[in-house]
C-alpha cells in the first residue's frame, strides 16, 4: 500500500501546473537565468583586482625605475598596466577618466590624477615607496657600496607580518550568496507539497480528503507515502537547478556537486515538513494557507539574504539566534562554510539543525493528523 500512495503521489504532483512551476521552472529557466546575467561577471568587473590602467611619461631617463616598471607590469596579475606613454594622449586619457592617472619618470617620479580613489591611493603608495627605497640606495652607494647586495636582498625580502593563509579552495565570489539563497529558496518552497499532502488528508476541507479518510488505511502511513513522493519530486526539481547551474550557466559555485545535493535534500525536506506541520494548524483552506506560508517563506529568504546580500550577516550581528533557526539562513550557511571552511564542524552542525527541525515539525504534523476526527463524512 504505501508505494501504491507513493507513486500515485508523484503522479498527481506531475498533473499539478502549480507545482511544476514552482518546482522545475521558476528556480532553474527563471531565477537562476536571471540571477546569472545580473551577477554572472559582476565580481570580476567591480570586485576583483584589476591591474590598474596608467599613462608613464618620460621626462628624464631614469634606467632602474624602468625595470621596477616593467616588473610590476608583468606575471599573471600585474599590477599596472600602461595604456601609453604619450603625453598629449595621456592627459586626455586622464581628463576622460579612461586611466588612473599620469606617471611622469623622472630623477624623482611623480605622479597626476584627475579624482581620488583606492586605485589612485595605490599608485601614490607604490611611487613614495619606490623613492624611499631609491634615496636609501644612493645614500648607501655613496657611504658603503658594498653594502648595496644585502640592502637589495632586504628590500626584495620584506619581513612581513601578515600571511595568506587559504582556508579554502572555494568560490571567492561575493555575489555567490545569491546562487545559494536561490537554491535555499528552491527548498523552502516545498512546503506546498507538505501543504497539499495534509490538506487531502483533511475531510473537511476537500473531497480527496474526504476518500482518503474513508479508505481503511492508517493515516501516518498515508502521510509518510506522500511526504516520500513529494520529497523525490523536489530532490529532482533541486538536481536539475545544480546541474543547469553547473553545466549550463556554467557557475563555480564552490562547493561539489554530492555535497550541493546533500544541502538540498536536506533542505526539500525541512521545506515539506514546514508545509505539513503548518498546515495542520487550524480550519483554514488551502489557498488561506498557501497565502500565510509563502509570506513567512519569503520573509525567511529575505533575512538570509536572497534580495540583500549582507543581510545575514545584519541578522548575525542583531539577533544571531535566528539565523540558527531560520530554515533559509542554515541552508545558505551550509553552501557558505562549505566553499569558505570546507566540510567541517560548522557545516554539519547546520544539517544537523536542519535534521532536527524537521524531524520535529513532521511529528508535529503527525500528530495533529491524528488528532483529528469527524462525524460524519
Amino acid at each position: 500500500m504505501f508505494l501504491h500512495i507513493f507513486k500515485y503521489q508523484i503522479l498527481s504532483s506531475l498533473r499539478n501546473k502549480q507545482t511544476v512551476f514552482w518546482r522545475f521552472i521558476f528556480p532553474t529557466v527563471i531565477l537562476a537565468t536571471l540571477f546569472q546575467v545580473a551577477f554572472g561577471s559582476l565580481f570580476e568587473t567591480t570586485e576583483k583586482m584589476q591591474a590598474i590602467k596608467v599613462a608613464v611619461v618620460c621626462e628624464q631617463k631614469n634606467i632602474f625605475f624602468d625595470e621596477v616598471m616593467k616588473s610590476v607590469c608583468e606575471g599573471d596579475e600585474p599590477l599596472f598596466e600602461i595604456v601609453t606613454e604619450d603625453e598629449e594622449k595621456a592627459e586626455k586619457l586622464l581628463h576622460d577618466a579612461d586611466i588612473v592617472g599620469i606617471i611622469y619618470c623622472a630623477k624623482e617620479p611623480h605622479l597626476a590624477v584627475a579624482s581620488e580613489g583606492t586605485r589612485q591611493s595605490i599608485v601614490k603608495f607604490f611611487l613614495d615607496q619606490y623613492i624611499i627605497n631609491q634615496q636609501l640606495v644612493m645614500d648607501a652607494a655613496e657611504r658603503d657600496p658594498s653594502q648595496l647586495p644585502a640592502l637589495i636582498d632586504s628590500m626584495q625580502n620584506e619581513t612581513n607580518a601578515v600571511y595568506t593563509r587559504s582556508l579554502g579552495k572555494g568560490n571567492n565570489d561575493a555575489y555567490i550568496q545569491y546562487f545559494y539563497n536561490l537554491l535555499a529558496m528552491q527548498a523552502l518552497f516545498s512546503y506546498l507539497s507538505g501543504l497539499a499532502i495534509i490538506t487531502n488528508g483533511q475531510a473537511n476541507l476537500s473531497e480527496i480528503g474526504k476518500r482518503t479518510n474513508a479508505a481503511p488505511v492508517r493515516k501516518c502511513l498515508t502521510a509518510l507515502a506522500g511526504l516520500s513522493g513529494e520529497l523525490v519530486l523536489s530532490f529532482a526539481g533541486s538536481v536539475i537547478t545544480v546541474l543547469y547551474l553547473v553545466f549550463v550557466l556554467k557557475k563555480d559555485m564552490g562547493v561539489s556537486i554530492p555535497v550541493m545535493l546533500l544541502i538540498t535534500l536536506v533542505g526539500s525536506m525541512a521545506g515539506i515538513s514546514i508545509g505539513f506541520f503548518f498546515g495542520g494548524i487550524g480550519n483554514a483552506g488551502y489557498d488561506k494557507k498557501n497565502g500565510i506560508l509563502t509570506a513567512i517563506i519569503m520573509a525567511l529568504c529575505f533575512l538570509s539574504g536572497l534580495m540583500i546580500g549582507n543581510m545575514r550577516a545584519v541578522i548575525e550581528v542583531k539577533a544571531p539566534w535566528f539565523n540558527r533557526i531560520n530554515p533559509a539562513a542554515l541552508i545558505t550557511d551550509c553552501f557558505y562554510s562549505a566553499n569558505t571552511y570546507g566540510i567541517g564542524s560548522r557545516f554539519y552542525t547546520d544539517i544537523l539543525t536542519l535534521v532536527c527541525i524537521t524531524a520535529i515539525l513532521t511529528a508535529g504534523g503527525m500528530i495533529l493528523t491524528r488528532r483529528q476526527r469527524y462525524a460524519s463524512l
